[in-house]
């Protein structure tokens, strides 16, 4: 572990981000996801995830971050939009969009996998909003 790594809890206040110490995150629903890092370097931190949710994890960082960064998911997550395009990406479109994306060449994430990939991000997504 970096001494100087800085980490966040993703969900909590009104500006989607509150700097912690330096420490152990026990995220429970409504509370938000730990997240390690900043800029371009965030990612999701496991240890602040429930146990369920570690294959969900696992595979998005198999397959969703090859294409791009954690840093992405995450501001998916807390703004329900791409930072790029600005295209919603909600509860309602998020199974869209993966299949979408899952499509792409190079992708060979089954049904089975989507599923559970689905369901995580839509925990994360509701371990922000509550």
């Amino acid at each position: 572990m970096m001494s100087q790594t800085t980490r966040y809890v993703a969900g909590l206040g009104l500006a989607g981000w509150l700097l912690l110490a330096v420490g152990p995150v026990n995220a429970a629903p409504g509370k938000g996801f730990g997240v390690i890092g900043s800029g371009d370097r965030q990612e999701i931190d496991p240890a602040s995830l429930p146990i369920d949710l570690q294959p969900g994890y696992a595979l998005l960082k198999k397959y969703c971050t090859v294409c791009h960064g954690e840093e992405r998911i995450i501001f998916v997550l807390l703004n329900c939009r791409s930072k790029l395009t600005g295209e919603e990406y909600c509860e309602n479109s998020l199974k869209e969009k993966i299949g979408r994306m899952i499509r792409q060449p190079g992708v060979s994430l089954g049904k089975q996998d989507a599923k559970v990939l689905y369901n995580f991000l839509l925990a994360l997504r509701r371990m922000v909003t509550g």
